[in-house]
């Protein structure tokens, strides 16, 4: 039991991080790669239901704005928050529930239910 709060502790701790971190409330995550960050002011639904009412597939139209990718490196001169970028990128890759190695960062324009 001790060992599993442990864990527990680690995983809030780690999860408070990124929250102080990434600007967002709300994201979509698939398995596929994708991360697409939501503003809650941009709904015209309730988002505390939107889960629950229209659970299924989901398509959204969107634009890249960044790839955390595996590649990053860490030392990079040119890049003064390299280390710090490294660090986060590895936290997200490894705490998300995505089988791809690359995660794309995807600003939403529409998002709609169905295929």
């Amino acid at each position: 039991m001790g060992q599993s709060n442990k864990q527990f502790d680690d995983i809030q701790e780690t999860l408070n991080v990124i929250r102080k971190v990434i600007p967002y409330k709300r994201m979509l995550v698939s398995n596929d790669g994708f991360l697409i960050p939501l503003e809650d002011k941009f709904f015209r639904i309730d988002f505390t239901t939107m889960g629950f009412k229209y659970g299924g597939e989901l398509t959204c139209i969107g634009m890249t704005t960044n790839i955390i990718g595996e590649d990053t490196d860490p030392n990079d001169s040119a890049n003064i928050f390299a280390t710090l970028q490294y660090s986060i990128n590895e936290i997200l890759r490894a705490l998300l529930p995505t089988r791809e190695k690359n995660l794309w960062i995807i600003h939403p324009i529409a998002l709609y239910y169905g295929k």
